[in-house]
């Protein structure tokens, strides 16, 4: 039996749909163990006895900020805690020490998302579409 576009499409999102639900107690892990690692991380850059200790824990910690900036923008786009207002004011927080204040970036972010990959779209914010033709 062959399949048609339309009926893999929706195999496909009915496949996926368990992951789509939110599972508060992993959101929790994983925004208490990652800041648990920022914290760790800082501390070792700061506290360290020995410089090489501080370069590894500046490392560390660079790499524990992405971890973070992906829990932000997973919480800007509603994804990670949706109705929770200390998760919001948290990444609000997160958002000013970062200099990506939640109402800039959802804002910018949103016609990011809107622009992407079109080939008649204004390109600021994203990577400009070609097709072969124009390449």
């Amino acid at each position: 039996m062959e399949r048609t576009a339309s009926t893999s499409s929706k195999d496909l999102i009915a496949r996926t749909r368990p992951f789509a639900a939110q599972d508060t107690a992993r959101s929790l892990w994983a925004l208490g163990s990652t800041y648990a690692a920022l914290v760790g991380a800082v501390v070792l850059a700061v506290a360290a006895p020995w410089w090489p200790l501080r370069i590894v824990g500046g490392l560390i910690e660079a790499l524990v900020l992405i971890r973070c900036f992906i829990l932000f923008h997973d919480a800007m786009h509603g994804a990670l805690l949706p109705k929770s207002r200390w998760a919001k004011a948290l990444f609000q927080v997160q958002g000013l020490l970062t200099l990506t204040p939640a109402r800039i970036w959802n804002d910018t972010h949103n016609h990011h998302h809107a622009n992407t990959a079109r080939i008649a779209a204004d390109p600021a914010g994203t990577f400009v579409t070609w097709t072969t033709d124009q390449w």
